[in-house]
């Protein structure tokens, strides 16, 4: 539900283009994932509101602006740095208990 609207004025050659915006009162968290990056309402999504950028807080669109990450970079290098060597311990004990039960089965002979 993309709504464009698209003019051009011959004397200085502008092109305005304006996206409409759907918000919905129950949140985007009950929407169903389509293929790609596409969202359907459902009846748990609750009723949808239409809206123009820029009006009645539906956001802006800026022109040559980069998206921050949101992602905190330090805790996730950590995160995964914990991971790996808990793998490795986790490797090791295994290792360790197969040449145990190697040691019990020759004593058994």
């Amino acid at each position: 539900n993309r709504q464009r609207i698209v003019s051009e004025s011959s004397a200085n050659r502008q092109r305005i283009v304006s996206e409409r915006g759907e918000e919905f009162a129950d949140g985007i968290g009950k929407l169903q994932a389509g293929t790609g990056n596409v969202y359907s309402a459902t009846l748990q999504s609750g009723t949808v509101e239409y809206g123009l950028p820029s009006t009645n807080g539906f956001g802006d669109i800026v022109s040559n602006a980069v998206e921050t990450s949101n992602v905190d970079l330090a805790s996730e290098l950590t995160s995964m740095i914990e991971s790996q060597r808990s793998y490795s311990a986790n490797s090791k004990v295994f290792q360790t208990g197969s040449e145990i039960l190697d040691v019990l089965i020759n004593l058994k002979r």
